[in-house]
C-alpha cells in the first residue's frame, strides 16, 4: 500500500451536508444568544444588588465613596439643644469641642437663634418654615479658628461626609446614626441587665423631643426635609455629671455601641450622634480639665467682628451727640433670674427692694468712676444700659407670669433712667439686623460691654463672659454682688 492512507469517499450527498451546516449554525447562534441573555441578566441583577448593597451595606458604601473622602470612618456630634443662653451656651459648646479634640470626633457647627441652640431651630429647614434667615454659630461668634483647629466642622461639610442615598426621595440626605437623650434625673427605663451608662432606648420616643416626619422605605426616621436618623440611645446624665474619672473611654465605647448597633454608614463611613438635650454640667469636670491643660486656644470663639464694629459705632455716635469725650460706661443689670425665683414664692415686695437696691449700688459705682475720670465738670456721663428688660431680653427664658410682676418690671425700666440720666439702650430698629432681633441685640449688648471704657455689672454669667473678654484687651471690670435679703 506504499505507506499512504487512503480516505474512503463519503457517501453523504452535498445537499445533506448543507442542511447539517445550517443546523449547526442555528444551534451555535442559539447557544451564544442564550449566553448573552444570561450574562445580561446577571449583570442587571448584580447591578441592582450593588445599588441596594451600596445603601444597605456600610462596607461597600464606604468603598464606593473612598475617592471622594479625605478621611474614612469619622465621628461627629450634632447639637440639637443646649438650654443655656449666650454665656453658658458658649461655655457648654467649648466644653464639648474640647472633648471632641480629645476623643477624636468633630462637633458640627450648630444653628443659633435667640442666643441659644434650641429645639425648633436646630436644623436649616426649621428656619425656612419661619421665614427666618438660617443662622449658624458664625452668626454670633467667630468660628474660623475652631474650624481650622479641627474642633468644629461646618454643617455643609458634615452633610458631605455623612450623607446617604435615600431611595424614598431619590436624593442624598444627612444621616444621623443615633439620637442621644440624656437622662438627667434617672427617669428613663433602662435594661436592668447592664450597668453601662448608656443603652439603646428606641421604644422611648416619648422622651425624645425631635419632631418626626415619617419613616423612609429603608426604616430610617425622617426629621425634616433632608435629615434622617436610625436609632435612639439613652445616656445616664447623673453619671456623666458626677463621675470624676470619666474620660475618652466613655466616648470610644459610646461610638462603638452605635457602630455595632446600626445598619448604615454615612458617605465616608461616618457615624454621627445628635445630642438632644446636652447641658453644660454634662462632662463638666472632664471638659474643664481638658480646656485648662490642653485645648484652651483651640476652642476659642471670639466675638463676631460684625457686632464689635457696630458697638464701636454706637459708642462713637453717642459721644458725638453729647459733644463729649467722657469715658463710655456700660452698666449691666439682669432682673429675670431673680424675678423667676421670687415669683415662685409670690414675693414681689422683695423683688422690688432687690431691684432698687441693686440699681442703687450700680449707680454709686458708676458715679465714682465718672468723678475720677471726667476732666471737664460740665461733661455729661456717657452711660449705656445692657439689660434683659429691653429688646425682648427675657424671651425664651424667664418671663413674668403675674400682672403684679409685669407692672413692677415696667416700673423698674423707667427707674433705670432715673438712676442713669442720659443712658442709652441699643435700638435695633435703627440698624438693619434682619431676623432674630432679640439674639442679635444681645450680641450687640455683649460687644458694647466688651468695647466700652468701663464696665459695671451685677455678678452673673454674662458679667463673667464680659470680664474674660475684656481681660484679653487689658481692660478691667467692676462686678458687684446684688444680695437678695430674704427673711
Amino acid at each position: 500500500m506504499n505507506g499512504r492512507v487512503r480516505v474512503k469517499k463519503s457517501s453523504i450527498s452535498s445537499s445533506t451536508l448543507t442542511q447539517l451546516s445550517i443546523l449547526f449554525s442555528i444551534v451555535t447562534l442559539s447557544i451564544i444568544t442564550w449566553d448573552l441573555i444570561r450574562v445580561k441578566f446577571k449583570l442587571d441583577s448584580c447591578s441592582t444588588q450593588l445599588d441596594n448593597y451600596a445603601f444597605h451595606s456600610p462596607e461597600l458604601n464606604t468603598i464606593q465613596q473612598h475617592s471622594e473622602c479625605t478621611k474614612q470612618d469619622q465621628h461627629f456630634v450634632l447639637l440639637f439643644d443646649l438650654w443655656e443662653r449666650l454665656a453658658n451656651f458658649r461655655t457648654a459648646l467649648q466644653q464639648i469641642m474640647a472633648i471632641g479634640l480629645d476623643s477624636e470626633f468633630k462637633v458640627v457647627e450648630p444653628f443659633v437663634y435667640e442666643t441659644k441652640v434650641q429645639y425648633g431651630m436646630h436644623l436649616p429647614y426649621l428656619f425656612r418654615t419661619k421665614n427666618a434667615s438660617i443662622q449658624g454659630l458664625s452668626t454670633y461668634f467667630s468660628t474660623e479658628t475652631a474650624i481650622e483647629n479641627g474642633s468644629l466642622i461646618e454643617y455643609k461639610n458634615w452633610r458631605n461626609s455623612a450623607s446617604i442615598h435615600d431611595p424614598s426621595v431619590q436624593s442624598t440626605v444627612g444621616y444621623i446614626s443615633a439620637l442621644v437623650v440624656f437622662d438627667w434625673k434617672n427617669e428613663l427605663p433602662r435594661n436592668s441587665q447592664t450597668a453601662d451608662p448608656f443603652w439603646w432606648c428606641d421604644g422611648t420616643h416619648a422622651f425624645s423631643n425631635v419632631i418626626e416626619d415619617g419613616t423612609t422605605s429603608n426604616g430610617l426616621i425622617s426629621i425634616g426635609q433632608d435629615v434622617v436618623y436610625e436609632r435612639i440611645v439613652c445616656v445616664d446624665g447623673v453619671f456623666v455629671e458626677n463621675d470624676k474619672n470619666i474620660g475618652r473611654e466613655f466616648f470610644d465605647e459610646l461610638f462603638e455601641l452605635v457602630k455595632a448597633g446600626t445598619r448604615f454608614r454615612g458617605k465616608c463611613g461616618a457615624i454621627t450622634l445628635a445630642f438632644e438635650n446636652y447641658r453644660k454640667n454634662g462632662f463638666g469636670k472632664y471638659a474643664t480639665h481638658l480646656i485648662k491643660t490642653k485645648y484652651q486656644s483651640q476652642v476659642e470663639m471670639p466675638l463676631s467682628k460684625q457686632y464689635l464694629k457696630l458697638a464701636r459705632t454706637v459708642i462713637a455716635r453717642k459721644k458725638h451727640e453729647l459733644n463729649s469725650n467722657a469715658a463710655s460706661i456700660v452698666v449691666h443689670f439682669r432682673m429675670g433670674k431673680t424675678m423667676a425665683l421670687l415669683e415662685e414664692q409670690s414675693d414681689s415686695i422683695t423683688l422690688s427692694e432687690w431691684a432698687n437696691g441693686c440699681l442703687h449700688d450700680l449707680k454709686n459705682r458708676t458715679e465714682s468712676i465718672f468723678q475720677t475720670t471726667v476732666k471737664d465738670s460740665s461733661e455729661k456721663p456717657n452711660f449705656f444700659i445692657v439689660s434683659d428688660l429691653f429688646n425682648q431680653g427675657m424671651k425664651g427664658g424667664e418671663n413674668p407670669k403675674s400682672l403684679e410682676v409685669r407692672n413692677l418690671i415696667d416700673a423698674t425700666k423707667e427707674s433705670i433712667f432715673e438712676y442713669f440720666p442720659n443712658a442709652t439702650v441699643f435700638n435695633p430698629l435703627e440698624h438693619n439686623l434682619g431676623s432674630d432681633t432679640m439674639g442679635k441685640s444681645a450680641l450687640v449688648d455683649l460687644s458694647l460691654a466688651v468695647s466700652a471704657d468701663y464696665f459695671v455689672s451685677m455678678r452673673d454669667s454674662f458679667a463673667k463672659l464680659v470680664q474674660y473678654e475684656r481681660k484679653l484687651s487689658s481692660k478691667d471690670s467692676d462686678i458687684i454682688l446684688c444680695r437678695l435679703n430674704q427673711s
